[in-house]
Protein backbone atom coordinates (compact mmCIF):
# COMPACT_ATOMS: atom_id res chain seq x y z
CA UNK A 1 0.00 0.00 0.00
CA UNK A 2 1.56 3.42 -1.41
CA UNK A 3 2.02 6.53 1.46
CA UNK A 4 -0.89 8.23 -0.75
CA UNK A 5 -3.39 5.14 0.18
CA UNK A 6 -2.71 4.99 3.80
CA UNK A 7 -3.04 8.96 3.91
CA UNK A 8 -6.27 8.60 2.69
CA UNK A 9 -7.24 6.11 5.04
CA UNK A 10 -5.99 8.15 8.05
CA UNK A 11 -8.08 11.03 6.49
CA UNK A 12 -11.26 8.91 6.34
CA UNK A 13 -10.74 7.28 9.67
CA UNK A 14 -10.29 10.75 11.29
CA UNK A 15 -13.06 12.22 8.90
CA UNK A 16 -15.33 9.23 10.86
CA UNK A 17 -14.04 9.74 14.33
CA UNK A 18 -15.03 13.50 13.89
CA UNK A 19 -18.84 12.13 12.99
CA UNK A 20 -18.77 9.66 16.01
CA UNK A 21 -17.30 12.73 18.34
CA UNK A 22 -19.75 15.51 17.23
CA UNK A 23 -22.58 12.90 17.18
CA UNK A 24 -21.91 12.54 20.86
CA UNK A 25 -21.81 15.83 21.62
CA UNK A 26 -24.16 19.08 21.38
CA UNK A 27 -23.79 22.74 21.67
CA UNK A 28 -25.26 23.79 25.29
CA UNK A 29 -26.19 26.94 26.57
CA UNK A 30 -25.43 27.03 30.09
CA UNK A 31 -27.07 29.04 32.83
CA UNK A 32 -25.64 30.52 36.20
CA UNK A 33 -28.52 31.36 38.44
CA UNK A 34 -29.65 32.61 41.46
CA UNK A 35 -33.34 31.57 43.55
CA UNK A 36 -34.40 34.02 45.80
CA UNK A 37 -36.88 33.32 48.11
CA UNK A 38 -39.02 35.70 49.60
CA UNK A 39 -42.01 35.25 52.67
CA UNK A 40 -44.31 37.91 51.15
CA UNK A 41 -44.36 40.36 48.33
CA UNK A 42 -43.66 43.15 50.38
CA UNK A 43 -40.30 41.70 51.29
CA UNK A 44 -37.28 43.35 49.91
CA UNK A 45 -34.57 41.12 51.74
CA UNK A 46 -35.09 37.81 50.56
CA UNK A 47 -35.18 35.03 53.38
CA UNK A 48 -32.60 32.22 51.46
CA UNK A 49 -30.68 32.19 48.38
CA UNK A 50 -29.45 29.53 46.31
CA UNK A 51 -27.51 28.96 43.51
CA UNK A 52 -28.48 26.45 40.01
CA UNK A 53 -27.05 25.49 37.20
CA UNK A 54 -29.74 24.72 34.03
CA UNK A 55 -28.14 23.41 30.94
CA UNK A 56 -30.23 23.48 27.78
CA UNK A 57 -29.66 21.27 24.91
CA UNK A 58 -31.62 20.25 22.06
CA UNK A 59 -34.32 17.54 23.38
CA UNK A 60 -32.45 17.52 27.32
CA UNK A 61 -32.41 20.06 29.96
CA UNK A 62 -30.42 19.53 32.94
CA UNK A 63 -31.25 21.23 36.55
CA UNK A 64 -28.30 21.13 39.20
CA UNK A 65 -28.82 22.41 42.39
CA UNK A 66 -26.42 23.86 45.29
CA UNK A 67 -27.34 20.38 47.74
CA UNK A 68 -25.20 17.66 45.39
CA UNK A 69 -29.40 16.82 43.15
CA UNK A 70 -30.51 17.72 39.94
CA UNK A 71 -33.26 17.01 37.59
CA UNK A 72 -32.25 15.63 34.13
CA UNK A 73 -35.73 16.21 30.92
CA UNK A 74 -35.54 13.99 28.44
CA UNK A 75 -37.95 15.29 26.08
CA UNK A 76 -37.44 12.13 23.38
CA UNK A 77 -37.91 9.73 26.32
CA UNK A 78 -40.86 11.90 27.99
CA UNK A 79 -39.13 11.66 31.26
CA UNK A 80 -37.90 13.84 34.21
CA UNK A 81 -34.93 11.89 36.35
CA UNK A 82 -34.33 13.44 40.02
CA UNK A 83 -30.86 12.29 40.78
CA UNK A 84 -28.53 12.70 44.01
CA UNK A 85 -25.01 12.59 43.45
CA UNK A 86 -24.23 11.91 47.25
CA UNK A 87 -26.35 8.79 47.48
CA UNK A 88 -25.94 7.74 43.57
CA UNK A 89 -29.50 6.85 43.25
CA UNK A 90 -31.66 8.26 40.65
CA UNK A 91 -35.73 7.92 40.47
CA UNK A 92 -37.96 8.56 37.18
CA UNK A 93 -41.05 9.78 36.00
CA UNK A 94 -42.66 9.93 32.87
CA UNK A 95 -44.22 13.45 32.21
CA UNK A 96 -46.20 12.84 29.31
CA UNK A 97 -50.21 12.30 29.95
CA UNK A 98 -50.11 13.69 32.82
CA UNK A 99 -54.15 13.34 33.02
CA UNK A 100 -53.85 9.91 32.12
CA UNK A 101 -51.62 9.17 34.97
CA UNK A 102 -53.38 10.55 37.73
CA UNK A 103 -56.47 9.21 36.80
CA UNK A 104 -54.70 5.34 36.92
CA UNK A 105 -53.08 6.46 40.36
CA UNK A 106 -56.21 7.93 41.72
CA UNK A 107 -58.30 5.15 40.48
CA UNK A 108 -59.86 3.50 43.60
CA UNK A 109 -60.56 6.94 45.13
CA UNK A 110 -62.23 8.42 42.20
CA UNK A 111 -64.29 5.20 42.36
CA UNK A 112 -65.15 6.02 45.72
CA UNK A 113 -65.95 9.43 45.90
CA UNK A 114 -69.03 8.26 42.51
CA UNK A 115 -70.57 6.61 45.23
CA UNK A 116 -70.76 9.06 47.81
CA UNK A 117 -73.81 11.47 47.54
CA UNK A 118 -72.54 15.07 46.90
CA UNK A 119 -73.79 16.32 50.21
CA UNK A 120 -72.02 13.57 52.19
CA UNK A 121 -69.20 15.29 54.36
CA UNK A 122 -67.25 12.09 53.46
CA UNK A 123 -67.04 13.20 50.10
CA UNK A 124 -64.50 15.53 50.75
CA UNK A 125 -62.80 14.01 52.81
CA UNK A 126 -62.32 11.52 50.20
CA UNK A 127 -61.40 14.65 47.48
CA UNK A 128 -58.28 15.52 50.01
CA UNK A 129 -56.93 12.35 50.09
CA UNK A 130 -56.47 12.57 45.82
CA UNK A 131 -53.01 13.56 44.86
CA UNK A 132 -52.67 17.25 44.25
CA UNK A 133 -53.08 18.63 41.17
CA UNK A 134 -55.13 20.76 38.49
CA UNK A 135 -57.93 17.39 38.68
CA UNK A 136 -58.00 17.61 42.23
CA UNK A 137 -58.11 21.67 42.15
CA UNK A 138 -61.26 21.15 40.48
CA UNK A 139 -63.25 18.56 41.92
CA UNK A 140 -62.60 20.29 45.08
CA UNK A 141 -64.19 23.72 43.17
CA UNK A 142 -67.02 21.32 42.26
CA UNK A 143 -67.98 20.84 45.60
CA UNK A 144 -70.84 21.53 47.01
CA UNK A 145 -70.71 24.81 49.33
CA UNK A 146 -69.91 23.33 52.93
CA UNK A 147 -67.34 24.23 55.70
CA UNK A 148 -65.74 20.90 54.55
CA UNK A 149 -65.21 22.62 50.63
CA UNK A 150 -64.30 26.02 52.48
CA UNK A 151 -61.28 23.81 54.77
CA UNK A 152 -60.12 22.83 51.77
CA UNK A 153 -60.16 26.07 49.75
CA UNK A 154 -58.19 27.47 52.54
CA UNK A 155 -55.64 24.42 52.99
CA UNK A 156 -54.76 24.24 49.59
CA UNK A 157 -54.67 28.41 49.24
CA UNK A 158 -57.29 27.89 46.60
CA UNK A 159 -59.54 30.73 45.17
CA UNK A 160 -63.04 30.10 45.58
CA UNK A 161 -63.66 29.21 41.84
CA UNK A 162 -61.65 28.49 39.08
CA UNK A 163 -59.49 31.48 37.82
CA UNK A 164 -59.20 33.59 34.62
CA UNK A 165 -55.97 33.28 33.75
CA UNK A 166 -54.36 35.59 31.21
CA UNK A 167 -50.72 35.74 29.83
CA UNK A 168 -49.83 39.30 28.85
CA UNK A 169 -47.20 40.11 26.36
CA UNK A 170 -45.73 43.32 27.82
CA UNK A 171 -43.42 45.86 25.49
CA UNK A 172 -40.97 46.03 27.57
CA UNK A 173 -37.55 44.02 26.70
CA UNK A 174 -34.10 43.83 28.41
CA UNK A 175 -30.82 42.02 27.61
CA UNK A 176 -30.21 39.38 29.99
CA UNK A 177 -26.84 37.47 30.14
CA UNK A 178 -26.17 38.47 26.45
CA UNK A 179 -30.13 37.53 25.36
CA UNK A 180 -32.45 40.03 24.62
CA UNK A 181 -36.09 39.02 26.03
CA UNK A 182 -39.32 40.07 26.00
CA UNK A 183 -41.25 40.69 29.57
CA UNK A 184 -44.23 38.13 30.11
CA UNK A 185 -47.10 38.54 32.73
CA UNK A 186 -49.40 35.69 33.65
CA UNK A 187 -52.21 37.25 35.76
CA UNK A 188 -54.82 35.20 37.45
CA UNK A 189 -58.62 37.48 38.02
CA UNK A 190 -56.93 40.62 37.23
CA UNK A 191 -53.25 39.58 39.55
CA UNK A 192 -50.19 39.11 38.72
CA UNK A 193 -49.38 35.24 39.60
CA UNK A 194 -45.93 35.04 37.92
CA UNK A 195 -44.01 36.83 35.19
CA UNK A 196 -41.03 35.60 33.02
CA UNK A 197 -38.14 37.31 30.70
CA UNK A 198 -38.12 35.46 27.69
CA UNK A 199 -35.74 34.96 24.84
CA UNK A 200 -37.31 34.10 21.60
CA UNK A 201 -33.67 33.11 20.47
CA UNK A 202 -33.16 30.15 22.71
CA UNK A 203 -34.84 26.54 21.44
CA UNK A 204 -36.97 24.53 23.32
CA UNK A 205 -40.06 26.46 22.86
CA UNK A 206 -42.28 23.58 22.47
CA UNK A 207 -41.33 22.26 25.15
CA UNK A 208 -41.36 25.39 27.63
CA UNK A 209 -44.35 24.37 29.44
CA UNK A 210 -43.51 20.97 30.57
CA UNK A 211 -40.00 21.92 32.11
CA UNK A 212 -42.09 24.89 33.95
CA UNK A 213 -44.58 21.76 34.95
CA UNK A 214 -41.99 18.78 35.96
CA UNK A 215 -39.84 20.95 37.74
CA UNK A 216 -42.64 23.01 39.56
CA UNK A 217 -41.56 26.76 38.61
CA UNK A 218 -44.42 27.46 38.09
CA UNK A 219 -47.96 26.03 38.53
CA UNK A 220 -49.59 23.66 35.66
CA UNK A 221 -52.39 26.00 35.38
CA UNK A 222 -50.24 28.48 34.41
CA UNK A 223 -47.89 26.66 32.27
CA UNK A 224 -50.58 25.64 30.50
CA UNK A 225 -51.01 29.16 29.35
CA UNK A 226 -47.30 29.93 28.46
CA UNK A 227 -47.52 27.12 25.91
CA UNK A 228 -48.29 30.71 24.23
CA UNK A 229 -45.34 31.94 24.70
CA UNK A 230 -42.14 31.36 21.75
CA UNK A 231 -38.89 31.04 23.56
CA UNK A 232 -37.23 29.92 26.62
CA UNK A 233 -37.67 31.95 30.17
CA UNK A 234 -33.92 33.44 31.55
CA UNK A 235 -35.51 34.73 34.43
CA UNK A 236 -39.22 34.07 35.97
CA UNK A 237 -40.61 34.53 38.98
CA UNK A 238 -43.99 33.12 41.21
CA UNK A 239 -46.06 34.44 43.31
CA UNK A 240 -47.51 31.61 45.39
CA UNK A 241 -51.08 31.92 46.51
CA UNK A 242 -49.74 30.85 50.20
CA UNK A 243 -47.95 34.53 50.26
CA UNK A 244 -44.82 33.57 49.37
CA UNK A 245 -42.66 34.60 46.43
CA UNK A 246 -39.67 33.10 44.51
CA UNK A 247 -37.16 34.67 41.90
CA UNK A 248 -34.85 33.26 39.72
CA UNK A 249 -32.34 35.93 38.36
CA UNK A 250 -29.57 34.69 35.93
CA UNK A 251 -25.80 35.93 36.25
CA UNK A 252 -24.22 34.58 33.18
CA UNK A 253 -24.41 32.99 30.46
CA UNK A 254 -22.20 30.50 28.04
CA UNK A 255 -21.91 27.99 25.40
CA UNK A 256 -20.31 25.03 25.64
CA UNK A 257 -20.24 21.55 23.74
CA UNK A 258 -21.19 19.16 26.48
CA UNK A 259 -20.97 15.40 26.04
CA UNK A 260 -24.16 13.70 25.60
CA UNK A 261 -23.37 11.62 28.80
CA UNK A 262 -23.55 14.98 30.77
CA UNK A 263 -27.00 14.20 29.87
CA UNK A 264 -27.60 10.29 30.98
CA UNK A 265 -28.09 8.76 34.17
CA UNK A 266 -24.65 7.20 35.12
CA UNK A 267 -23.99 3.46 35.16
CA UNK A 268 -23.56 2.99 38.27
CA UNK A 269 -26.28 5.08 40.19
CA UNK A 270 -29.39 3.05 42.02
CA UNK A 271 -32.53 3.71 40.14
CA UNK A 272 -35.37 4.24 43.44
CA UNK A 273 -39.23 4.35 43.21
CA UNK A 274 -40.91 6.66 41.49
CA UNK A 275 -41.74 10.00 43.47
CA UNK A 276 -45.65 10.72 43.94
CA UNK A 277 -47.31 13.47 42.68
CA UNK A 278 -46.57 15.88 39.83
Amino acid sequence: MTGKHILSQVVVLLAVMSSALDARSAETIILSQKVHEYLSADDEIPKRTSMQTLYISPGRIRLDNSDGTYQLIDFDKGLLYDVDTLLKSYSERDIRNFEARWQKINSLLLKQIEGVPENHPRRAELVDQLTDGPSKWDMIWKLRDSPAKDALLKKYYLPPKPPVVEVVKTGEKKTIAGYECILYKVMEDGKLRSYAWVAPKVPLEKDLAEFLKVTGIIEETIAKELMKVKGFPIEYGMYWRNGRVEKTVTDSAEKKDKDKSFFEIPEQYVKQAEKKGF
